[in-house]
């Protein structure tokens, strides 16, 4: 049997070629590579082993092939211990992963992960936080802060280091944070977005809709509320508004000149929560305000019930929409152009007389050319009457 190899430092790769050749050479470097190292201390960190040769290495969860492995360059193996996951410390120095940090290591002390302190100072990720007192801080969440004073909003993952900022008027005794929300808080007397204080009492009901599309939509005591950012640096609660108890089908987000907009659709919008209107040349033109509930409909884009009202807007006549009327209990949007609403079938708004409300259905297009409708008296196409319905005369539109 082989003895097991085992290489020294001494050993230069010239003379383990001629020992062992090349291939054992490639071998031995693959294994050596993915050779983490004794592991320190697995109650605190998988990251901070000690190398087959002494050193103190960085490897995040021990896989140094696809994770990398950094050398720890200066640190005291006899006393280098690890704090947390990312910290560590030894007689001369703090350490945040590999990088050594300005902070005194007899009085370091990690208070969560990746947040810390000494006496002096508090430090998150590794950066120093200036303005707090380290003595009494607390970290309320991942992006709140409190001590004794205030209370504080910070951005800690920036590649320039922590971005901390005051929360004005807020009471640092009672921040707390909102269920599993990030960027929301409250404390005893209202509710914090980031760093701006909301014109809100914190609700058991609270809950973000929609954050992915621009501004931020959320509920909180059984309103909806919309946070939008109009332009790069401007204030949030310039753009807030409430919308009372509205039933919106879905929720989509713009911003238009100053009004921030709940809308499901390219045309119809309900801005600041109440004004209803639709968008043509990019602008919006206003049509009705004061409206409580929002209907859109899946089988067209130029439909929408506002209240108790219909209406109807065309790119095709865009110098207007049309109010249709009152929503009957008949109301079936059939396709983009075609509805039906108080007896009455109408086409891009507009109502066909001669059209059968109660007989009236939409014909296939994948089988017929140039109608795309009937009852039982006639034959219809984008709206207007094509022939006298008849079972003959239909099946000279089908195609060949």
């Amino acid at each position: 049997m082989q003895p097991a190899f085992i290489a020294r430092p001494t050993d230069s790769p010239s003379r383990l070629v001629r020992k062992f050749g090349a291939t054992a050479l490639l071998v031995l470097a693959a294994g050596l590579g993915g050779c983490s190292g004794t592991l320190l201390d697995e109650t605190v960190s998988a990251n901070y082993y000690r190398t087959p040769f002494g050193d103190i290495a960085y490897i995040p969860g021990g896989n140094a092939f696809e994770r990398g492995r950094t050398l720890i360059e200066g640190a005291d193996a006899a006393s280098f211990r690890p704090l947390s996951q990312r910290y560590a410390r030894d007689r001369q120095r703090v350490y945040y992963t590999w990088r050594p940090i300005e902070a005194d290591p007899a009085s370091f002390t990690v208070l969560a992960e990746d947040f810390a302190r000494d006496d002096r100072h508090l430090f998150r990720y590794g950066y120093r936080i200036d303005h707090l007192d380290p003595a009494t801080t607390r970290r309320v969440g991942r992006h709140y802060l409190a001590d004794a004073r205030a209370a504080w909003y910070g951005e800690f993952e920036g590649e320039d280091g922590p971005v901390i900022r005051r929360l004005l008027g807020a009471d640092p005794a009672s921040l707390n944070m909102v269920g599993d929300e990030p960027y929301f808080a409250a404390d005893a007397r209202g509710l914090f977005f980031m760093q701006y204080r909301l014109p809100l009492t914190r609700a058991t009901d609270l809950e973000v809709l929609d954050e992915n599309s621009g501004p931020l939509v959320f509920r909180n005591g059984g309103d909806l509320h919309s946070l939008g950012i109009a332009r790069e640096g401007a204030d949030p609660l310039e753009k807030y508004f409430k919308v009372s108890r509205t039933a919106i089908d879905s929720l989509v987000l713009t911003t238009y000149h100053g009004l921030t907009g709940l809308r499901s659709n390219p045309y119809w919008a309900l801005l600041n929560g109440h004004l209803l209107a639709y968008k043509h040349d990019g602008r919006y033109v206003p049509v009705r305000d004061q409206v409580k509930a929002l209907r859109f409909f899946e089988r067209s884009i130029y439909y929408v019930q506002a209240d108790r009202e219909l209406y109807y807007f065309s790119p095709h006549q865009p110098d207007r929409a049309l109010n249709l009327g009152q929503v009957a209990d008949d109301l079936a949007i059939l396709d983009p152009g075609y509805a039906i609403n108080a007896g009455r079938v109408l086409f891009e708004g507009r109502p066909l007389p001669e059209a059968d409300s109660k007989r009236f259905t939409l014909l296939p297009g994948e089988r017929y050319d140039r109608v795309d409708a009937r009852d039982d008296r006639f034959l219809y196409h984008r709206g207007e009457t094509v022939a006298p319905f008849s079972e003959e005369t239909l099946r000279q539109y089908q195609h060949d």
